[in-house]
């Protein structure tokens, strides 16, 4: 009986695997965390949906970070493209030990979310490196500022992403866009405090309108409960890996993700299951994207 039921959910867990890498219209997007401890395989398993996703020659972003990890995917050396604000100039490292030596990486400076948007390639990896201070543009701003009762005078880089993942859902086409963000509890923190905590309820609508738009979002976090709990509740999907902590909302058994192996995962929609995961090519070197405030336009294109 229990090889039995092993074998069912089993089946059960690469079915729902199956429904986060192949979009269908009648279901719009999928909202994913991945959740388990370091070393779990989180960054590899969000490279190898993201992969599986890319086969779709549908339009892939990456949050960008300065210690890459996009460099993990297949070919990246033709896949990758960069996005960078217009303040910036991109420059990319190769870094081995103590060496390191400057490579081309194809890029666009974007000076609007509209001209970041028109430069996005579908079947490419579009590594989108946000302002590390980013304000709301003035008419999103007057709007949320009436929303949340106070004048915003701060900027984080997680402003950026709010304003364009509500520009995806806003936008006048309906293709399929998939958002890949590791660490996704920068952008919705617990325990966020002021005008922050109060833009986060207002973020949360705009991940619930993800899923009419077709757009789908993917993140990994160390725990769930570092995820603001009102974002938490949008999301349809749960991965979990080895040491991940089980919400006591989940119809997942914790025990059962207490014994899991590096390689095996449980997903949770509804219902649940395992599926198995392999590892990723290990590269002998890391690439350290470095952005430096540009003097003039150089290289790229700038929308």
């Amino acid at each position: 009986m229990k090889a039995s039921g092993r074998t069912i959910t089993f089946s059960l867990g690469v079915s729902a695997l199956n429904e986060l890498v192949h979009h269908l219209r009648e279901k719009g997007g999928i909202l994913c965390l991945i959740t388990g401890q370091q070393g779990s395989g989180k960054t590899t398993l969000l490279i190898q949906i993201a992969t599986h996703i890319l086969r779709n020659n549908e339009i892939v972003i990456w949050r960008g970070r300065n210690r890459a990890q996009w460099h993990r995917f297949p070919n990246w050396h033709e896949n990758v493209v960069l996005h960078v604000h217009q303040k910036y100039e991109p420059h990319v490292y190769i870094v081995n030990g103590a060496s390191k030596h400057e490579i081309e990486v194809p890029y666009y400076r974007y000076k609007t979310i509209e001209g970041l948007y028109s430069h996005l390639q579908p079947g490419k990896i579009n590594v989108i490196y946000g302002p590390s201070s980013y304000t709301f543009t003035n008419k999103l701003k007057l709007f949320l500022e009436a929303y949340i009762g106070h004048k915003i005078k701060e900027k984080k880089e997680a402003f950026f992403w709010y304003e364009f993942i509500h520009y995806l859902t806003k936008r006048l086409d309906s293709r399929f866009i998939s958002v890949f963000i590791d660490e996704f509890d920068d952008l919705a923190p617990y325990g966020a405090r002021g005008i922050f905590w109060k833009l986060i309820d207002w973020f949360k609508d705009a991940i619930k309108d993800c899923r009419k738009a077709y757009v789908s979002i993917y993140g990994t976090v160390h725990n769930l409960a570092d995820v603001d709990y009102r974002v938490l509740r949008k999301f349809t999907h749960f991965v979990y890996l080895k040491g991940a902590r089980v919400p006591s909302w989940s119809v997942v058994d914790s025990d059962k993700v207490r014994l899991l192996q590096i390689g095996v995962g449980i997903v949770e929609s509804g219902q649940f299951g395992y599926f198995n995961f392999y590892p990723l090519p290990d590269p002998d070197y890391d690439v350290i994207v470095d952005l430096t405030i540009a003097k003039k336009k150089k290289g790229g294109d700038e929308e």
